[in-house]
């Protein structure tokens, strides 16, 4: 008689010895991979985060150097000098067009629009003038406005019309008190306190916007290149 030996259950309960280790790789190498994706996504999360907060400082940064280097400051001078162009004209007694051809201002209504032109009204035109100057890359679209323009020109053509005055005219004589004599070439901007006031306000609620934003798809947009409130028309009769 033949003797048969069954060897097959041992192989396979040996199989299951060699299976678990292999098991335990598989969720040992699950387990890295998981943390390896958690880090990247982590990483990249914190990249994200950091883009948009550095994104937004800047936009603060920019809307706040615009309060205070640019439409904060013409806005106090624009103030001032309306103020004193009423004052000018409530102490004369002149109409809106102070100087008329045909109704011709005494020689001591000239004598007072010359003083404060010299004292109030010039310094603070060159004032308002630098601050646009200084900071015209502040501005939306990297660009001037029309209004900030016709400023620009009309100061310096008054520089040229106050250089031509002397301590020794002789305001009795009509050539000496005519509007040609004593206002400047180009005229004064139409709307020029509007546009200031537009932007300061524009500016100072985007400052909010920006800074109350939490993703970068928030943030208040851009303002037009040109905002209506600043394409001026030129006046006559201010200084």
């Amino acid at each position: 008689m033949k003797r048969i030996f069954f060897v097959a259950p041992r192989r396979r309960l040996l199989g299951r010895r060699q299976l678990a280790p292999a098991r335990e790789s598989g969720k040992a190498y699950a387990a890295v991979v998981t943390s390896i994706i958690a880090a990247i996504a982590t990483a990249m999360i914190g990249y994200v985060v950091s883009f948009v907060d550095s994104h937004r400082k800047e936009k603060i940064e920019k809307l706040d150097k615009q309060v205070e280097r640019l439409y904060g400051p013409l806005y106090a001078y624009s103030v001032a000098s309306s103020r004193a162009w009423s004052d000018i004209r409530q102490i004369t007694g002149r109409a809106t067009y102070f100087f008329n051809d045909d109704n011709m201002p005494s020689a001591e209504h000239v004598e007072a629009w010359r003083r404060w032109m010299k004292t109030v009204f010039m310094p603070l035109n060159v004032k308002m003038e630098a601050a646009i100057v200084d900071n015209a890359q502040l501005m939306d679209g990297n660009r001037i406005y029309p209004c900030f323009e016709e400023l620009i020109s009309h100061v310096e053509s008054y520089k040229a019309t106050v250089a031509g005055w002397k301590d020794w005219d002789d305001l009795s004589q009509p050539k000496h008190r005519t509007a040609k004599a004593n206002n400047a070439i180009i005229v004064y901007p139409v709307g020029l306190d509007l546009c200031i006031r537009d932007r300061l306000e524009a500016t100072l609620k985007r400052r909010n916007e920006v800074d109350s934003s939490v993703f970068l798809f928030s943030f208040a947009e851009e303002e037009p290149s040109i905002p209506m409130a600043c394409q001026c028309k030129r006046a006559s009769g201010e200084p």
